[in-house]
């Protein structure tokens, strides 16, 4: 019982640092909405495909000042993915 009670403790008193964390992140100038999906507001759900990759270029281009190199290849990566789908959707 104590072991469960000290679990439960540890917990609650971790969760606020977990949503520090992600307060730090957007406040580095991540965009986490890019990322991984978090935070997106009802206008970036509807936005156009050459304003998304224009705005993963920006994010790019702030390199490792402000991603880290993984999260800079998963940028490059959906840049990839969204220039393929554009040039595949114009040539149609």
């Amino acid at each position: 019982m104590k072991k469960i009670i000290a679990i439960a403790c540890t917990l609650t008193l971790a969760l606020p640092l977990v949503a520090a964390a992600a307060d730090k992140a957007a406040a580095n100038g991540k965009d986490l909405c890019l990322l991984n999906s978090q935070n997106c507001p009802a206008s970036e759900q509807a936005e156009t495909l050459p304003g998304r990759i224009a705005k993963i270029r920006l994010e790019i281009n702030k390199g490792t000042a402000v991603y880290t190199g993984q999260e800079l290849n998963l940028l490059k990566q959906k840049l990839e993915d969204d220039e393929y789908l554009l040039n595949t959707i114009i040539s149609s």
